[in-house]
């Protein structure tokens, strides 16, 4: 079977899934309903598999996550980074513009293969278990 690879080039969906694994670093990561969580309380929206898959490789691929079974994790670099240009208190909108300044600050990877997949059962699950919270 031949490896597909994705475009390695950043867009917005990547900061906002990057800043919700941000948040959740000190849970030694973030699982999609994490991620969902996160989507919806900054941009009123939940993320399509596509999106997931494509932002998780992304984000893979330029070695700013790690994956840790079922929970995405940033780097410690990635977090050090954050808190530096991040000073509390801004909003959610302003958040993920620092997480677009850490994204453009990092060389993008060469290529971008997918080693992450996501499934729309698995992704509609996550968004079910986030909307039974409430």
């Amino acid at each position: 079977m031949q490896m597909e690879y994705l475009d390695p080039q950043f867009v917005w969906p990547d900061a906002l899934i990057l800043l919700a694994i941000i948040f959740n670093h000190y849970d030694n990561g973030a699982t999609l309903r994490d991620i969902v969580s996160c989507s919806d309380y900054i941009d009123k929206s939940y993320p399509s598999s596509q999106e997931l898959e494509e932002a998780l490789n992304r984000l893979l691929a330029a070695g700013l996550i790690i994956v840790h079974g079922d929970k995405y994790d940033v780097t410690e670099a990635v977090y050090s980074q954050y808190q530096q240009n991040q000073p509390a208190g801004h909003s959610a909108r302003k958040q993920v513009e620092a997480v677009e300044l850490i994204l453009s600050s990092v060389p993008q990877p060469q290529s971008c293969p997918k080693n992450i997949v996501i499934e729309e059962s698995v992704l509609q699950a996550a968004i079910a278990e986030y909307i039974a919270s409430f």
